[in-house]
């Protein structure tokens, strides 16, 4: 049992991410030019795709003519010949694919493939799973034929019942004030604005969530997530704000402009708003100018080098949080001005002063992350002589995870599973692929033969397993009538209220047999499809969590605990000896331990993750 990986240490700007193909132990980063046809069929809805061009394996990787079939998909596409790239796009959708890329860009996030584009035949070749996690659709290719299928009805919850309830929000229940002015009934560009409100909910007894877009000016700020438990009325949302300098450039000082404040609610997928003309509201404020900071002579200063410190790793932003943008000047005599900009807008500026030709000298300043914002963040830092540095921030998108045997019960006796008319405790784990919170308005739910669950929170769990939360045990009251067997789906955030590149890792499923079912003795098992390394993405000097699922194929516990063994490259890691007590191994089920790793400093080449079990 064993995954592989690799990792080498940033060579571009662009190249940030080293992608970590989980699911298969047959990674081969020299095989770079390796194409060969593939006699495969594409099927949209089970009717065949006549296609120009047949698909083709790309070292190794079955990828697909992009144009013909997002073109099918209904998309539109635009081909640049002459640069070699292409566009796609659908409804909320914008692809950007490049020839000989490793990546594609989805609504400005950037997504790694497991192989590079490449154009033959004036048509780009694309990794037939981008197809699915750019349009959320279902798509499964054949073990046998390698035939393609793809599903055009969504992955989508419509069908599931909605949470009832009345949402709101009023002006009196808004607050957009300058930090330290609360009370001066103007805000001005640059300065630190909190901003405060209040989403009711009504009755108490309900329960929903949703997503708060907010609004200044008519200029998008952010598109907050939340979720309101049964009990409380209401929940307060809050966070930070500058507007930017350069937004207002001929407003002075004296001059008073009016701007409105807007809240907007958004109800999620799984909730059903039955007042929907009370969920915006708006109040006005004015806008005053404020004093740029001018110099009568340019700096002779060295803009050495810019760089971004991250509150979760050193490696990607988090939606949500802070990210500190720093400025490293060389240099002696008057000040400079030094100006820090995000995606075009001019967030800060200061006067600067360094004090050594040789010690360059840091400035930072904290930007918030918007909740709904994935890809590349572009920091600009720039002092008054013109020089300047451009620095993409890469900001982690939300993923989770529910795997194969995810989803762990309690059984009534040692022969029983459940008995009609008597509750079933039900339990799951849930796997992130990156640094993001667990905590917050998350929310999973069960789905058993048909009847929904309420809505169950997600903890991450405690000690230093980062990248597993625990979904809140749901006790299940098995029908009188009820089948011999019980059809039991995890379904993580079908509400939506998180932006992830791929959904359809978000269902696990599993049926729980009445009667104890499996073979006699002992009998455990691991796989290389039930390991697992998180994040997906790494970088020499990161901590990584190593996971994999044991599963009981026998109809009794073992007979005694079990050692399991977790190797990088055929070494034990440190602490890498696990014991499972027997009493965690229940008939037919799993169970997931994981250790954590520290990738070396400087380390460059595979990791080969496996596991042994004693």
């Amino acid at each position: 049992m064993n995954i592989r990986n690799k990792i080498r240490p940033l060579l571009a700007i662009l190249v940030f991410i080293i992608f970590l193909t989980s699911c298969s132990s047959q990674v081969n980063i020299s095989s770079r030019n390796k194409i060969k046809n593939a006699n495969i069929d594409i099927f949209i809805d089970g009717e065949k795709l006549e296609t120009n061009l047949t698909p083709k394996f790309i070292n190794d990787v079955l990828s697909v003519p992009a144009s013909e079939i997002y073109s099918a998909l209904g998309a539109e596409v635009i081909w640049d010949k002459d640069n070699s790239s292409m566009e796609v796009y659908k409804d909320n959708m914008t692809v950007c694919m490049y020839e000989d890329a490793s990546y594609a860009t989805l609504n400005n996030s950037i997504i790694m493939l497991d192989a590079p584009l490449k154009v033959i035949d004036d048509e780009m070749f694309v990794p037939y799973t981008f197809i699915d996690e750019s349009l959320d659709y279902k798509i499964t290719s054949n073990e046998e034929t390698g035939d393609i299928q793809i599903y055009t009805d969504p992955a989508s919850f419509n069908e599931l019942p909605k949470h009832e309830t009345d949402f709101s929000v009023a002006p009196s229940d808004m607050r957009f004030h300058e930090q330290y002015a609360q009370s001066s009934g103007f805000v001005r560009p640059g300065i630190k604005i909190e901003i405060l409100f209040k989403i009711f909910k009504n009755p108490a007894s309900s329960v929903g969530g949703g997503k708060a877009e907010i609004t200044f000016d008519g200029y998008h700020i952010d598109t907050i997530p939340f979720f309101i438990n049964k009990g409380s009325s209401f929940t307060t949302i809050s966070r930070d704000y500058r507007i930017p300098l350069n937004r207002y450039p001929g407003l002075s000082e004296e001059d008073v402009k009016n701007g409105a404040f807007s809240v907007e609610i958004l109800p999620d997928y799984m909730t059903n708003d039955s007042n929907p003309a009370n969920n915006k509201a708006e109040i006005t404020l004015q806008i005053k100018g404020c004093e740029r900071k001018t110099s009568d002579m340019l700096s002779d200063y060295i803009l050495d080098s810019i760089r971004a410190r991250f509150e979760i790793g050193n490696n990607m932003a988090e939606p949500g949080h802070y990210v500190s943008l720093l400025s490293y000047i060389k240099g002696k005599g008057p000040k400079t001005i030094l100006d820090f900009n995000v995606d075009g807008e001019l967030i800060y500026e200061n006067f600067f002063i360094a004090s050594s030709l040789e010690n360059a000298k840091s400035d930072s300043r904290g930007f918030f992350v918007p909740y709904d914002y994935a890809g590349l963040l572009n920091y600009v830092a720039q002092i008054d002589n013109g020089q300047y540095k451009i620095l993409p921030v890469p900001v982690a998108p939300f993923e989770y995870v529910a795997f194969d045997g995810c989803i762990s019960w309690i059984p009534v006796t040692s022969t029983l599973n459940y008995r009609p008319g008597e509750n079933i405790r039900l339990n799951a784990i849930l796997m992130r692929e990156n640094k993001n919170d667990f905590v917050g308005p998350l929310r999973a739910y069960f789905l058993v033969n048909g009847e929904l669950s309420p809505p169950l929170r997600v903890e991450p769990r405690s000690g230093t397993t980062p990248y597993l939360g625990d979904i809140e045990s749901y006790l299940y009251k098995v029908p009188e009538d009820a089948p011999d067997s019980l059809d039991v789906k995890l379904l993580i955030d079908p509400g939506g209220l998180f932006f992830e590149h791929n959904k359809a890792d978000n269902i696990a499923s599993v049926t729980i047999p009445r009667q104890i079912e499996g073979e006699s003795g002992n009998n455990v098992s691991v796989s290389d499809d039930d390991l697992r390394i998180a994040p997906s993405y790494i970088l020499p000097g990161d901590w990584i969590q190593l996971i994999c699922t044991v599963k009981n194929n026998a109809a009794v516990k073992p007979g005694k605990d079990l050692h399991v063994l977790f190797k990088v490259n055929g070494e034990i890691i440190p602490n890498g000896d696990f014991r499972i007590p027997a009493s965690y191994l229940k008939p037919g089920q799993t169970y997931t331990p994981s250790r954590m790793w520290k990738v070396p400093d400087g380390f460059n080449g595979d990791i080969a993750f496996t596991v042994e079990i004693d």
